[in-house]
This record gives structure tokens, C-alpha cells and sequence, in this order.
């Protein structure tokens, strides 16, 4: 589990879901921990309705079960702050197998396209998604370490950024997006975007970051 942060774009709704699952399981045993494996639990466990996504119904429990794993991965930090249970250790495996799933996905994504369509390209852009994908999160960790001063609180006030936000690169985003791509079976075509998208984007936050960090 993790400390809750600001939350970004669909992370707000989310939000309203796990904080309603807290509310019910606050006095069980359940620990935030529990709640990161199920999270991950999801993930895995729509890998295979994701890659035979011949039949209609296999994108609706994708769907299902992607956004489950999202609730449920906002539910572990909400139920660590009730239960004042947050620690290094919950947070770094909240971090890690959110890593995990992420990589699953993308993978699962990869290898829908390219055994139903054989062609390799579907490789190069799968490629380009997943490692671009970290490369942004390695800017964004570079922002903390060396931009210690950046005011994200400022930022999310802008005009801009409440209509921006549910474009921004996070996990969240990238899953709920991915989601809504497989259940209208447009599995190739998400591919496609998240590798040109991903690819744009990491350049552009780094020259922002850059220009940020030369001015001081």
C-alpha cells in the first residue's frame, strides 16, 4: 500500500469506489497489502481474455476486471490511511507489483495483436509503448530529485490542467484508456496510439523538465 497523493484524472472516480470497499472492510482483517496482491490478482487473471479476444464477451470481462484492479489499487493506499498502517515496505510492494501489472498488460496487448495479425510491427510499436512507458517514469522520479521545488498543487489549479488531466501519463490512465480500447475490440488500435503517444510524450515532459531545471 501507498500513501494517498493527489489524485489525477479518472483517479477521482476511482476513488469513490474504493473508498465505499474501504468503508465496508475497515473492521475486518483485510490489510492494504491484501488489497495490492488482489489488484495485481486482476491483472493476471484478464491476460488471457485479453489476448483471445475473439469472443465479444472476453473484452467485457477484460473491461471488468482491469477496472477492478484499479479500484482496488486506490482501496489499499485509502485503507492503509484508516488503518494508520503505511510503512516503506507496503509502499514499495504496492509500487512493485503495480510495475508488474503494467508490464502484463502491455505484454497482453503485444501478443493479441501479434498472434491474431502476424506482423512484426505490431512488435516494433509494442516495444517503443513498453519502454517509453518506463522512460516517463523515470522523468517523473528525475522531477522529484531535481525539481524538488516544483509546485504540482499550483499546476492542478490551471485551467489547462483540469482539461489535460485525463490525458496525462499514469498508470491509471493508461489502463482505464486501454480498457475502453478492448471492450469496443480496438486492441490494435490502442497499440498503435500508446507507441506514437508515449514515444511524443516522454520527449516533451523532458524538454519541460529540462527547461525547468536550466532556468535554475
Amino acid at each position: 500500500m501507498s500513501i494517498v497523493r493527489s489524485d489525477i484524472g479518472i483517479e477521482k472516480i476511482y476513488r469513490i469506489f474504493s473508498k465505499y470497499i474501504v468503508s465496508k472492510i475497515i473492521d475486518t482483517n483485510i490489510t492494504p497489502n491484501n488489497l495490492s496482491w488482489l489488484s495485481f490478482f486482476f491483472i493476471i487473471v484478464s491476460m488471457p481474455f485479453i489476448i483471445f479476444k475473439e469472443n465479444n464477451y472476453f473484452n467485457l470481462i477484460s473491461f471488468i476486471l482491469i477496472n477492478l484492479s484499479l479500484i482496488f489499487d486506490c482501496a489499499d493506499g485509502d485503507l492503509a490511511v484508516k488503518k494508520k498502517l503505511q510503512s516503506s515496505f507496503g509502499a514499495h510492494l504496492d509500487c512493485t507489483l503495480d510495475r508488474l501489472a503494467d508490464n502484463f498488460f502491455i505484454l497482453a496487448i503485444i501478443f493479441a495483436n501479434y498472434t491474431n495479425g502476424n506482423n512484426v510491427y505490431f512488435l516494433f510499436y509494442g516495444l517503443i509503448f513498453i519502454g517509453f512507458r518506463y522512460c516517463i517514469d523515470n522523468v517523473y522520479f528525475s522531477m522529484t530529485v531535481f525539481l524538488p521545488n516544483f509546485d504540482q498543487n499550483n499546476l492542478s489549479k490551471s485551467a489547462l490542467f483540469k482539461f489535460v488531466e485525463f490525458f496525462i501519463f499514469t498508470r491509471t490512465n493508461m489502463l482505464f484508456w486501454g480498457s475502453c480500447f478492448i471492450i469496443l475490440d480496438l486492441h490494435k488500435e490502442y497499440l498503435l496510439l500508446m507507441g506514437v503517444y508515449t514515444l511524443i510524450y516522454y520527449f516533451a515532459v523532458l524538454f519541460y523538465t529540462y527547461m525547468k531545471s536550466y532556468k535554475k
